[in-house]
């Protein structure tokens, strides 16, 4: 059994020597070539300390930073074989034992060619110890950046901030993560939050108290439960055994209830292959979304669309999560249950509520616990990502105390039903129906009291009948306000820039209003007549610009580009007058009928 560190342990100054107990001895080892290896282990560690290695300066660096850690390993492995006959209040019978792999190898699962200097790994025991050369991004516990000396930490920090965010986009029920530096002798842990990445203090793996605090951060991961070591625990991987079995997640949601029945709340599971839609930033939400199936057998012919996000929310919420004026899921319930007792409708322009809510009472505060509290009251290194003028992203670092810690709730919904991409669209025709079936939607927000304020080309879906016929389907609520709330609970711009209203992007004191949507819905009908509204006419579009030397005057690429202020400039001039929209927008439209009646639904 391992007892809970406590503040004090780890020793003062004066007890940095060496201990045969920390690093030479061992537990009841199961053979002799085991512990023979683990000698062998601690010897080329020692090694590494006394710069007796030869080789190249990370390289000779990564491998005795595996062995010490494959040495911790097996302490933690004889503890869990020890199966708590002692255990007492104090005590923490650990989990896992954590095993270094990939040593400046490309992981599996990514898209990018980024070699690792090492990754860590949770097994059951280390029986795999030496084996494990080909890790996957799904398997990460935790990265590890190796520099050869000190002065080479902001550059660790930096390729951190990197190889996370794979992390997330990967590992689809990560909640935060954890990385660690090692510079020279200088090791730091990192912890990646939603809204932050915060390192601790140096740990000097060259003295007595340096190793020591590494122990037990390494058993500290090692006793954790899922949840504290950053992993959402009702989202499941099942590995499959091949192409013709992949594997698959299971998914549990709230299943809803009025407080009048009197039931406690139960939760349904649903099954899903890897998401749609993935975490592919390193802060932030980290939204989520699962096509999936309530039938493990109909996997792949989902009807629901689950949506999982942190977050973030008002102050007024921290103590109450049910008082958030801008709980998405308490505005889908409502319009969900104004459509079902509305005859005129039988067939909602909007994806309606099924499942979900609170998926538990679960905080950031919730889940980091005392690791958040110490963070508070002790403050932190906190590094922050920044673009230079030219060159990649680098890294500052400040320390500071993160008082209060920035406030999220995780929440999980299920709604129906499933909507495509407005690129599976076949003409503009059908375009007109979608935005006309989608602003029929907002209008039903309207009467529910609801402003929608992020109405852009991934918030409208597709849907298609047998008979080929499309609607439009009104989706996210996560910009959405109720009407007549004050607007210092939502101060910041919302929406995604190209259509975006001039007043949203210049962050005006004028209240927002249906208005501002409005104007939004002219710039996507704009945006689709010149890019294209099929993806074969995007493709033709794409090949026209790459051709044609012209395209450079075409005004709406500064929809796109540049700050905030810059595109409201832009937008500006171009509504100035409709001889400025038609030169500088409208002669641009892709040609044919269907776009010819765009054009004219956008003139007017």
């Amino acid at each position: 059994m391992l007892h809970k560190p406590t503040p004090t342990e780890g020793g003062s100054d004066e007890e940095n020597h060496d201990s045969s107990n920390e690093e030479g001895g061992g537990p009841d080892w199961p053979n002799v070539a085991v512990r023979d290896r683990e000698m062998l282990n601690v010897d080329k560690f020692r090694g590494w300390l006394e710069g007796r290695l030869s080789g190249e300066l990370e390289k000779r660096t990564n491998q005795p930073f595996a062995d010490f850690v494959q040495h911790v390993a097996c302490w933690v492995e004889a503890s869990m074989s020890a199966g708590g006959t002692d255990a007492t209040a104090d005590c923490i019978q650990p989990q896992r034992a954590l095993l270094a792999c990939n040593l400046d190898v490309q992981p599996t699962g990514s898209d990018e060619s980024t070699r690792l200097d090492a990754i860590l790994i949770a097994q059951p025991d280390t029986t795999t110890a030496g084996r494990l050369d080909c890790a996957n991004y799904r398997d990460a516990l935790a990265l590890v950046a190796v520099k050869p000396t000190r002065d080479q930490l902001y550059k660790a920090y930096e390729q951190m901030l990197c190889y996370s965010r794979q992390v997330y986009a990967i590992q689809h029920n990560r909640s935060f993560a954890w990385g660690f530096t090692l510079c020279e002798r200088g090791l730091r842990v990192i912890l990646f939050t939603n809204d932050h990445a915060v390192a601790s203090d140096d740990m000097d793996l060259g003295t007595s108290k340096g190793r020591r605090a590494f122990i037990r951060v390494l058993v500290g991961l090692s006793c954790f439960d899922e949840q504290r070591l950053g992993y959402d625990e009702t989202v499941v991987w099942h590995a499959g055994t091949g192409p013709q079995n992949p594997g698959y997640w299971t998914i549990e949601c709230v299943e809803q209830r009025d407080a009048a029945d009197g039931e406690a709340q139960q939760t349904v599971t649903y099954y899903a292959r890897d998401p749609d839609i993935i975490a592919v930033r390193l802060f932030g939400r980290h939204t989520r979304g699962f096509l999936a199936s309530c039938d493990p057998d109909k996997v792949d012919e989902p009807d629901t669309f689950i949506k999982d996000v942190w977050s973030d929310t008002s102050e007024s919420a921290r103590n109450d999560p049910d008082s958030d004026p801008r709980d998405e899921v308490a505005m889908v319930r409502e319009v969900s249950r104004m459509l079902a007792e509305d005859p005129r409708d039988n067939d909602p322009p909007f994806i309606v509520f099924k499942h979900g809510g609170l998926h538990v009472v679960e905080s950031t505060a919730a889940v980091l616990g005392p690791i958040l509290e110490h963070i508070e009251e002790q403050g932190c290194l906190v590094i922050q990502p920044r673009r230079p003028r030219r060159g990649r992203r680098k890294a500052k670092t400040e320390k500071m105390a993160l008082d209060p810690f920035p406030f999220r709730i995780h929440k999980r919904i299920a709604m129906s039903p499933i909507g495509q991409p407005l690129a599976t669209l076949e003409s503009p025709y059908e375009l007109i129906i979608v935005l006309a079936d989608a602003m029929r939607a907002h209008a039903c927000l309207l009467e529910c009291g609801i402003l929608h304020r992020d109405i852009s080309v991934n918030n409208i879906l597709v849907v298609r009948d047998p008979s080929g016929q499309v609607r439009g389907l009104l989706t996210d609520l996560d910009c959405a306000i109720k009407v007549g709330v004050e607007r210092d609970l939502r101060p910041e711009r919302t929406g995604t820039p190209p259509f975006m209203s001039i007043s949203n992007l210049e962050n005006s004191s004028v209240p927002r209003s249906e208005l501002d949507d409005w104007e939004s819905v002219l710039y996507i009908a704009c945006w689709l007549g010149v890019y294209g509204v099929s993806e074969v006419d995007h493709i033709n579009c794409q090949k026209e610009i790459e051709d044609d030397k012209n395209w450079v005057y075409c005004a709406l690429d500064r929809w796109d580009a540049g700050s905030f202020k810059d595109i409201a400039n832009a937008k500006h001039a171009h509504l100035a007058s409709p001889v400025e929209f038609d030169e500088k927008i409208i002669m641009w439209f892709m040609n044919g009928d269907g776009y010819k009646a765009l054009e004219e639904l956008v003139i007017g």
